[in-house]
C-alpha cells in the first residue's frame, strides 16, 4: 500500500529567527553599556558565571536544543532584567516599542506563509510572493489605512502589539466583512505582561493563523472585487 503522502507543516523559521535576532541585538547593546561601567577581562564571566556559554550564544543569537532552544531562559532573563539597563520584561523580549519593526515582521511572516496553499488560497491571486511584493502591499493597504486614534477598531500593528502583551481579539472573516469578535491569552500558562519566546513557533502560527491571516484575506479580497467592478467583462 502506497504511505499517504505527509503534509508538511509551517514552521515560522524566518519570523522566529527576526525575533530572536532583534532582542539578541537588545541585550548585545545594553551588555555593551554594563562592560563600559565596569573594568573586567572576563565581562561575560562576571555577568553570568553559571553559564557564559549560555550567555555568549544569547548575544551570538545561537540557540542549542538541549541549552536554549528559544534563546532566552527564564534564570538568564531574571540576570538580565537585574544587571542591564532594561525598565521590565517586556523590553527584554520584545523591545520598548514593538510596532518599530512590525512591517519587518509583517513581511518576513507572509514569506513564511507564502508557501502554503492552505494559507495563500485565501489570497485571490493577490502576488505576494516576493519581499517586494509584500512590502507595496503592506504600504498601501494596511499602513496607509491605520485608524486614527478613534477606538473604533484595532489596525494590525496594534493586534501585533496587543498579542505581544499575551492577548489576542479572535478575527473572523463573515459575509465579506471582518471584525474581532473576543479577547483570548495566546498561552494560558503566561501572564497579561509578556509573550515570552517559549515554543515561539506554535505562538507565532497562532498569529498567522487567527490574527493576520483572516485581516489580510479581507483585504485580498475586497481587492478582488473592485478589479471586478472595474472590469465586468473579464
Amino acid at each position: 500500500m502506497a504511505r499517504a503522502k505527509e503534509t508538511l507543516e509551517p514552521s515560522f523559521d524566518k519570523t522566529c529567527e527576526l525575533i530572536y535576532k532583534l532582542a539578541s541585538e537588545r541585550i548585545s547593546e545594553k551588555f555593551e553599556e554594563w562592560k563600559k561601567s565596569r573594568n573586567s577581562n572576563n565581562a561575560i564571566i562576571d555577568f553570568y558565571p553559571s553559564d557564559r556559554n549560555l550567555f555568549g550564544d544569547v548575544l551570538n543569537c545561537k540557540k542549542t536544543k538541549k541549552d536554549n532552544p528559544y534563546l532566552l531562559t527564564p534564570k538568564l532573563v531574571e540576570v538580565i532584567l537585574e544587571e542591564l539597563d532594561f525598565k521590565n520584561i517586556y523590553e527584554v523580549y520584545w523591545g520598548d516599542d514593538a510596532g518599530l519593526y512590525f512591517e519587518e515582521l509583517f513581511t518576513t511572516l507572509l514569506l513564511d506563509m507564502q508557501p502554503y496553499n492552505d494559507y495563500t488560497k485565501n489570497w485571490m491571486g493577490i502576488p505576494l510572493t516576493s519581499e517586494e511584493e509584500i512590502r507595496d502591499f503592506y504600504r498601501e493597504f494596511i499602513l496607509e489605512h491605520e485608524p486614527k486614534s478613534n477606538g473604533e477598531y484595532k489596525s494590525m500593528k496594534e493586534c501585533f502589539i496587543q498579542f505581544t502583551k499575551n492577548s489576542y481579539d479572535y478575527f473572523e472573516l463573515v459575509n465579506e466583512v471582518g471584525d474581532f469578535i473576543e479577547e483570548s491569552p495566546v498561552d494560558n500558562k503566561e501572564g497579561n505582561e509578556v509573550l515570552t519566546f517559549h515554543k515561539l513557533p506554535k505562538k507565532i502560527k497562532i498569529f498567522a493563523e487567527e490574527i493576520l491571516l483572516p485581516f489580510v484575506s479581507g483585504i485580498c479580497l475586497n481587492i478582488f472585487f473592485d478589479s471586478f467592478e472595474e472590469n465586468p467583462t473579464e
